[in-house]
């Protein structure tokens, strides 16, 4: 039996941590469109492109795998070969830049294959006799951002008259030697053992929350990203050029500052492209050099926002003069944590591109740029062109659905106006939504039996809802139930007697029951107190819970006298709904009044901890209202809907379904725990369940 024998060179880690998350998908291109304005000699542009091709080899590497291999080797061709066509769009009559962009998109979405070495695609879209655009399309394996805006500085030389012998130019390092170099620096940390490089806290707390339109199952099909081009007036793109000019990466804070409104979150963090060459030396190298790495900020309602580019600006500086560090730990992070993503998905990109080049008489001007490396769920890109801005909304199309992008959009345009037009102003100033886009969130995005005003808790909305439908039903158990009138008054009896012990407002109250009524109870009594629960799963190690306890800080834990035999845990009151009920049903049925706010802390959901000891995620009270509000909406939830109870309340897909009924006044079915797939349906239909979430087995 013949050997095959494949001779080649190792992946770089950029490459192979990119190999490892792209699987079949179309969506990870560089690519980038040039407009060309002047006299074109063809045969000059394509022997400029021929050019490039031979001096990088990259740009003819093949990536080649033999059976059994589950990461390709990099295989270089001697031969100089690329993809050239030709679309003439001169007689179009009209739409032709809207034709340019659709092309652009289709080459953005084109799935190519990675072994073969004519990597790079060229098309040239013919306009007219002195315009064209030419759109250059590589695979990521291939390049990123720093090397298309290199090849495009390298063409036009080529191009132009002085520039066609390539012995002018020093002899380009080999991405191949690059690749090396990154993989003995890689192993040498390795070998040192160098901090992990796990996620931390707040960025796992950001990484877990969803957008109030977001859908539910995500990441589990083929990534296809969407765009959703957004305009940009020349008074906006001045404006944006002079604030940027005086304080920095003005765009890039307002993405943040907006995830945060839209979170509740005070800690965010979004993935941002760093170009790998912070050493002059590398500065020639073309290809995947590039690394996505989070930069995190703490965004304060009463900072300003002059205060909060300063912050970012540091942040960026930070992460850029030890992006290899931290490249070294996320690679390391992933290879210890295969099931747990190594990457946020909000993500910013911004790319320079406003200068022109005259090469001969024909002017070269980058007019759009694409770059994919990871997935993502959602990615601002700003590019700064010779005339103005652009900015796109790249989104998962499998997470979002076009309506509630756009409406993403407007906000962020209107807060860029904002920002613009006062960046001393303090951020609770800062405007989020137009008048007519606020009267849409407000009313139309949210045509249910409820409103829910920015200044309203948790709390205040059920308890609306039980002043309203005081004689509905508000959860059914196994086998009894409770109106919204009883479920206000017991929990407001089991508000007020951690109260009476002490407990003050965003204190924290630990919840260690079966699902059931009570357990549905106690979350509201404990958020009634002012406090946000801790939710605790009795099956778990006594370890484990009491580092629960302590780690989160809470004082009262809420359980039954079942569950509390041979539990022990740290706290100073432990109150047993069943042997307290005495003292409990002595308590106010009166709605307690706490200064607790809407964005004040709900609760804190701990991960498995299976690879080490778990981390709590904090969620505030708005990120809860937020996703009720969205899926009232996108659910049709009415007081007629009965939603089923179906997950753990250990996980926070609970929350989802439990405040969905509960702040719309619908009906909660608790279901019995572990039901397999026919046992499920035999419960949906017996009960009549109008609405449920389930993840795919």
């Amino acid at each position: 039996m013949q050997t095959q024998v494949l001779e080649g060179f190792r992946l770089s880690p950029q490459q192979r941590f990119l190999w490892s998350g792209q699987q079949e998908s179309s969506a990870y291109h560089a690519a980038c469109a040039i407009l060309l304005e002047g006299e074109l000699d063809k045969n000059a542009l394509r022997g400029a492109i021929r050019s490039i091709v031979n001096r990088h080899e990259i740009l003819r590497t093949g990536f080649r795998r033999l059976p059994g291999m589950e990461i390709p080797i990099q295989v270089v061709s001697i031969e100089d070969e690329y993809s050239w066509r030709e679309v003439d769009l001169s007689h179009c009559r009209g739409g032709k830049r809207v034709r340019v962009c659709k092309l652009f998109e289709e080459e953005k979405a084109r799935r190519l294959n990675v072994e073969d070495a004519a990597m790079l695609r060229a098309s040239l879209l013919i306009l007219s006799p002195r315009e064209h655009v030419l759109i250059i399309n590589l695979p990521s394996l291939c390049a990123d951002a720093w090397t298309l805006k290199k090849l495009v500085q390298e063409i036009s030389a080529f191009y132009g008259e002085c520039a066609h012998d390539p012995g002018e130019y020093d002899e380009p390092i080999r991405y191949a030697h690059f690749s090396e170099w990154q993989n003995e620096m890689v192993e040498a940390a390795d070998r040192e053992e160098v901090a992990s490089g796990d996620l931390s806290d707040d960025l796992i707390a950001f990484a877990s929350v969803r957008l109030p339109f977001e859908n539910r199952a995500t990441g589990l099909n083929d990534f296809k990203p969407g765009f959703l081009p957004v305009a940009i007036n020349r008074e906006l793109s001045e404006k944006i050029m002079e604030v940027t000019s005086q304080y920095g990466v003005h765009e890039f804070a307002c993405w943040e500052i907006l995830l945060s409104q839209l979170t509740g979150l005070q800690s965010v963090a979004v993935n941002m492209n760093f170009d790998g060459r912070r050493f002059e030396e590398l500065h020639g190298v073309v290809g995947l050099l590039a690394k996505t790495l989070a930069v995190g900020c703490r965004i304060e309602k009463d900072s300003r926002f002059v205060e909060i580019l300063n912050a970012v600006a540091r942040s960026i500086t930070d992460v850029h003069e030890n992006q290899e560090e931290l490249f070294q730990q996320k690679l390391r992070s992933a290879s210890r944590f295969s099931s747990r993503p190594s990457c946020l998905r909000y993500a910013f990109d911004f790319q320079d591109l406003s200068e022109k080049v005259d090469a001969s008489g024909l002017i070269f001007s980058v007019i759009g740029l694409y770059t994919c490396q990871e997935r993502f769920k959602i990615k601002i890109s700003c590019l700064r062109l010779p005339e103005d801005w652009s900015v796109e909304f790249q989104i998962d199309s499998e997470a979002f659905d076009p309506q509630g992008i756009k409406l993403l959009a407007t906000q962020y345009i209107t807060l860029l106006k904002s920002a613009v037009n006062n960046p001393q102003g303090a951020i609770s100033e800062l405007s989020l939504l137009s008048g007519p886009e606020r009267q849409r969130l407000l009313v139309a995005f949210n045509s249910t039996y409820v409103g829910y005003p920015a200044d309203k808790s948790i709390r205040e909305l059920f308890e609306a809802q039980a002043s309203r439908f005081p004689n509905n039903i508000a959860v059914m158990g196994f086998d009894d139930s409770i109106t919204y009138a009883e479920l206000n008054a017991r929990a407001n009896r089991v508000a007020h007697y951690p109260r009476s012990v002490g407990v003050r407002s965003e204190e924290l109250i630990g919840v260690c029951l079966q699902r059931s009524i009570e357990m549905v109870v106690a979350i509201l009594g404990a958020l009634k107190a002012g406090a946000a629960y801790v939710p605790l799963d009795r099956a778990y190690p006594n370890d484990r819970l009491n580092f629960m306890m302590k780690d989160s800080g809470a004082t009262v834990l809420l359980t039954k006298s079942e569950l509390a035999e041979g539990l022990s845990v740290d706290c100073e009151t432990v109150v047993l709904l069943d042997a307290d009920g005495a003292r409990i049903a002595e308590m106010s049925e009166a709605n307690p009044v706490n200064s607790a706010s809407p964005d004040s802390l709900a609760y804190v959901i701990y991960t498995s901890g299976s690879t080490g000891q778990p981390k709590g995620v904090m969620v505030e009270g708005q990120g809860v209202v937020n996703l009720a509000r969205w899926q009232a909406q996108e659910f049709n939830i009415t007081p007629e809907s009965r939603v089923c109870q179906f997950f753990s309340y250990n996980f926070d897909g609970a929350v989802g379904e439990t405040f969905m009924a509960l702040l719309n006044g619908a009906r909660l079915v608790i279901t019995p725990e572990h039901l397999g797939g026919d046992e499920l349906v035999d419960a949906i239909n017996r009960e009549a369940i109008t609405v449920g979430v389930f993840t795919p087995s």
